[in-house]
Parts: C-alpha cells; sequence; structure tokens
C-alpha cells in the first residue's frame, strides 16, 4: 500500500497522520495553525490493488467546534475510486474534537475514538484502489481490513501537480 500526496508520517498513539510537508519544517514555523494545515491531508490518498469485495477503514478524525455551537464542524468525505473511477463517498466519522471559545482562542481536546468506515459490494476481481481523505480534517489511518488480497499499486505514470497555496486552494 502506498500514501500518495503526503511527504510524511507522524506516527500517533491511535496510528499514524499523513503531513503534507516533512517532520523537519517544524522547526521552520511557530504559529501552530501553520501545523494544523500540514495536517489536513487535502490531495492525500491510500493506494492499493486488492480482490477484496468489502473493505473496512478505521481512522481517527479531528475537527474543530465553537462552544456557540450546537455541533462540530462537518469532517468532510472519504471517497473511493476503483479504477479511475468514484464508486463511494461516506462522511467521515467524527473523532476528536476541538473546543474553543472563539478564533484564535485556547483549545480544549474531548478526546473520541476511532471509527469504521465500510465500503461492501465492492465488484469482483483485481482493481486499483484510492481511498481519498477529507480535505480539511486531520484523518489518523489507525487499520486497514479486507476480505481479499492487498498488494502494492502498479506505477503511476500520470502527471503530477504540486501546489503551493493559500486556504482558497486547499479548499478550506
Amino acid at each position: 500500500m502506498e500514501l500518495r500526496g503526503a511527504l510524511d508520517l507522524e506516527t500517533t498513539q491511535a496510528g499514524v497522520m499523513p503531513r503534507r510537508l516533512p517532520a523537519w519544517t517544524k522547526e521552520q514555523y511557530q504559529d501552530p495553525s501553520v501545523y494544523g494545515v500540514t495536517v489536513m491531508p487535502s490531495g492525500v490518498r491510500l493506494v492499493f490493488r486488492t480482490d477484496a469485495r468489502a473493505l473496512e477503514f478505521e481512522v481517527l478524525t479531528s475537527t474543530g467546534q465553537l462552544d456557540s455551537d450546537p455541533h462540530p464542524r462537518p469532517t468532510g468525505m472519504l471517497e473511493l475510486v476503483l479504477d479511475g473511477a468514484l464508486v463511494g463517498r461516506q462522511q467521515a466519522p467524527v473523532g476528536h474534537v476541538l473546543r474553543m471559545a472563539g478564533p484564535g482562542a485556547v483549545q480544549r481536546l474531548i478526546p473520541g475514538e476511532p471509527a469504521t468506515v465500510r465500503f461492501a459490494g465492492l465488484p469482483a476481481g483485481m482493481k486499483d484502489v484510492e481511498l481519498w481523505l477529507p480535505q480539511q480534517t486531520p484523518t489518523e489511518l489507525v487499520s486497514l481490513r479486507a476480505d481479499g488480497e492487498v498488494l502494492a499499486p502498479l506505477p503511476d505514470g500520470r502527471r503530477r501537480w504540486v501546489h503551493h497555496g493559500s486556504s482558497i486552494s486547499h479548499c478550506i
């Protein structure tokens, strides 16, 4: 299995969290909001081949919530692509919640638990799989379960687009 679109993995208590900047860059920024953006997995996806008919991805997300809001911010979607075609979308489960009085206020962590997202009824036979993570929700990858063989992906000959931008290009 490969993780594409991330330059590093941060080991967490639950699993691993993709980072869009290498860990060595942490020394170059003091603002915690920069760290927050580096763990938002915009463009990050798991890539592999499988003959499985069902896949389960256990994840632990982190989202924010203002004290004045009754619910946490939406977590975004996990999207399953098979052989280049979108075949499933599911809301990422709410895990950790970072509560705060307002923008820039001190955050209080309300711990969450990992949850499982399941994609079933997949076509028979070997297929190329991409699981796209929600673009703005830090997502820890805990486990992958499959009812078939999981193999490394084939080389990807597509062109790459590397973009360094702002919150607009990040979809926030």
